[in-house]
C-alpha cells in the first residue's frame, strides 16, 4: 500500500478540492434505481457495493405523497402508474395550495436511514441530490405547454412558481447537509438535444 493511499472520503475531498488524488474517484450520480440490475440488495447502499467512492443519503417521497404513484401529488404533479403525465398550477390559489411549507423537506429523509448508511461506510463520502430542480419543478407543476405558453402571457406567475420551487429545493438541500451530506448534486431538465428550453436571455 501506498503512503499516498487516499480512502474513499478523502480521495473525493481532494478531487474537489483541487488537489491530486491517488486515482479519480469513482462517482455515479443516479444509480440507486438499478440496484436490482446491479445485484445490491439495498437500494440506499448501492453507490458503495458497487465499489464507487461516495455514498448518497437515502431518501424517498413521505408516505401518504402520490409522487411517482397515482393521482395529483402535493406539487400539483399528475401522475399515472408512477410516470408524470402533467401539471394542474394556473392560478396563485393553485400555487399556494400546492406547494409545501420548507419543514415538509424533513419527511423526505428518515434520519434513522441516514445515520445507518453513514454508520455503515463511514470513509465514503456523503452526498445528496435530485433531479428535479426549480426550473423542471415549475414546468412539471404547471405542464410545459401551460409554462412555455406563460412565459409570454403571464411570466410573473411563472417566475412566482419558479421562486417557491427554488426555495423548496433550498429546503431540502439544507435538511441534506444537516444530516450529514457535503456535496449536493442537482441535475434540472432545462435543455434537450437541440438546445435550452427557452432562450438565454429568457
Amino acid at each position: 500500500m501506498s503512503e499516498h493511499y487516499l480512502n474513499s472520503y478523502q480521495r473525493v475531498k481532494a478531487a474537489l478540492e483541487g488537489e491530486k488524488p491517488d486515482r479519480v474517484p469513482l462517482f455515479e450520480v443516479w444509480i440507486d434505481a438499478l440496484h436490482q440490475e446491479l445485484g445490491v440488495s439495498n437500494p440506499a447502499l448501492a453507490h458503495p457495493e458497487v465499489g464507487q467512492d461516495v455514498i448518497l443519503l437515502p431518501s424517498a417521497a413521505p408516505l401518504g405523497s402520490k409522487s411517482w404513484k397515482d393521482g395529483v401529488d402535493e406539487f400539483g404533479r399528475v401522475w399515472h402508474k408512477g410516470l408524470y403525465r402533467a401539471g394542474v398550477l394556473k392560478t396563485l390559489a393553485d400555487l399556494r395550495r400546492f406547494s409545501p411549507p420548507s419543514a415538509y423537506a424533513e419527511q423526505f429523509f428518515s434520519e434513522i436511514a441516514v445515520e445507518q448508511a453513514l454508520i455503515t461506510f463511514p470513509d465514503h463520502f456523503p452526498f445528496f441530490g435530485t433531479h428535479v430542480g426549480p426550473f423542471m419543478s415549475t414546468y412539471m407543476a404547471m405542464g410545459m405547454e401551460n409554462m412555455f405558453c406563460s412565459l409570454y402571457s403571464d411570466r410573473a406567475f411563472v417566475e412566482k412558481v419558479m421562486d417557491t420551487r427554488t426555495d423548496w429545493c433550498l429546503a431540502l438541500f439544507r435538511q441534506a447537509i444537516r444530516l450529514g451530506a457535503e456535496l449536493i448534486v442537482m441535475g434540472d431538465d432545462a435543455a434537450h438535444r437541440g438546445g435550452a428550453m427557452i432562450s438565454p436571455a429568457v
